[in-house]
């Protein structure tokens, strides 16, 4: 059809019959279920399909419309006219970050009333682990003598900086003659082969495949060992805007902040809102930050050690559900 694409996808943002079809029958089950309980709030978990059947929903049953924007969702290039209104008519829209709060603003002028940022959190009961670093150490087969840096992330999401955490161990060698006989690198995320085959090529190629592995698809209770057997987590991520990626957030510097964990990460996205620079770890802008902020933890154990402290005490103030789950509530009342 002549009908040119772009154009096409922006008339609506379901781009095949199979999507129409499927938001036909989530809207037919929600209708059905809303016959029974007759629901007080619609909420949509986030600004795409969910949304338009909540706008559909707000207008024919006149219910509160609430949608919860992750980041992502909201920087869409395909976004249509229909999406637009549906968030513009929602009575709240729940954010996880000021940065994602400032981009629903001023990409869909939504007055800033209706927006309450609500971040991620831990549930304490749920991820405590009794054991000490170094027994975890030793169930995990983990040397008690090694330097362990930590990133946790899906591997098929290159905007996490994984390569560029390698690129900084082969520099902390090259450059300032460190010894990388104790220093480990550790991956754990969902699994993706050709980026967990690109990323061991690239340490072979660094020759650091003695101080690299990829852990993936591991259970939450294992992986929240690795957390606390660890000594720093890093994650560098990329600004990816132009293709539709950001960091919403980033959860998993609150996760490694409980189990006193310091921290390295961008200061781009919602990132400056889970590290507290010079206090729970490190907000970096360039490489050499990268690099300079891993060399100076891992050479001044009682400066790791206080931001760990400092960021668990942080999360446990601010990051636990028992005080989030507040912050919801006053979101509903709205």
């Amino acid at each position: 059809h002549p009908f040119d694409k772009k154009l096409r996808d922006s008339f609506f943002y379901l781009k095949s019959f199979r999507n129409l079809l499927k938001m036909l029958n989530y809207y037919q089950i929600i209708k059905h279920y809303d016959n029974i309980y007759n629901f007080d709030i619609i909420l949509a978990y986030d600004s795409t399909i969910p949304t338009q059947i909540g706008f559909i929903l707000k207008r024919e049953q006149n219910k509160k419309f609430m949608i919860i924007s992750h980041g992502n969702d909201i920087i869409k290039k395909n976004y249509n006219l229909f999406t637009i209104e549906a968030l513009k008519s929602a009575d709240s829209i729940i954010v996880r970050s000021n940065f994602v709060k400032n981009l629903v603003m001023q990409l869909y002028k939504i007055n800033e009333k209706k927006i309450f940022i609500c971040p991620d959190g831990v549930i304490v009961n749920d991820i405590n682990i009794d054991k000490d670093k170094f027994g975890l150490r030793e169930e995990l087969r983990l040397s008690k003598d090694d330097f362990i840096i930590l990133t946790i992330g899906t591997l098929y999401n290159v905007r996490k900086g994984f390569d560029l955490v390698l690129k900084a161990i082969k520099e902390l060698r090259d450059t300032f003659k460190i010894d990388l006989s104790y220093i480990k690198y550790l991956i754990i995320g969902r699994d993706d082969p050709k980026v967990r085959n690109w990323l061991y090529s690239l340490a072979e190629r660094y020759n650091l495949s003695e101080n690299f592995q990829i852990l993936t698809n591991l259970e939450e209770s294992l992986k929240n060992k690795y957390y606390k057997a660890s000594d720093l987590f890093v994650m560098p991520s990329r600004d990816l805007k132009d293709k539709g990626s950001i960091e919403g957030f980033g959860n998993v510097f609150i996760e490694a902040g409980y189990y006193c964990l310091s921290s390295i990460g961008s200061n781009k996205g919602g990132i400056p809102d889970a590290i507290e620079n010079g206090k729970s770890g490190f907000l970096i802008n360039t490489f050499d930050e990268l690099v300079e902020k891993i060399k100076f933890l891992y050479e001044n154990e009682e400066a790791r050690m206080a931001m760990g402290n400092y960021a668990h005490e942080r999360v446990m103030k601010q990051f636990t559900w028992d005080k989030i789950y507040l912050r919801y509530i006053k979101a509903f009342k709205n």
